[in-house]
């Protein structure tokens, strides 16, 4: 069977998508970035920014593990 991947996030800056694509694939989720050109020129407004896909069974996971990291970050 063919795994369905979905968009889970968009990012101004590929760095940002990559420490949370690294955090989600620690924690065993498939995770891929697209659209990694995009990034530099997202804060100008053009281009969607840099996407980062799972697999539709990993979605909630991976959403829950984002916002705990990110709500970990603004608590330090």
């Amino acid at each position: 069977m063919e795994k369905s991947y979905h968009v889970l996030r968009t990012y101004s800056f590929t760095h940002q998508a990559d420490l949370d694509m690294n955090l989600l694939q620690s924690q065993g989720i498939d995770a891929y970035l697209s659209d990694t050109n995009m990034g530099s020129f997202s804060y100008m407004g053009v281009g969607g920014g840099v996407k980062i896909h799972v697999e539709e069974d990993d979605l909630e996971r991976a959403n829950d593990l984002l916002q705990e990291s990110n709500s970990q970050s603004v608590d330090d």
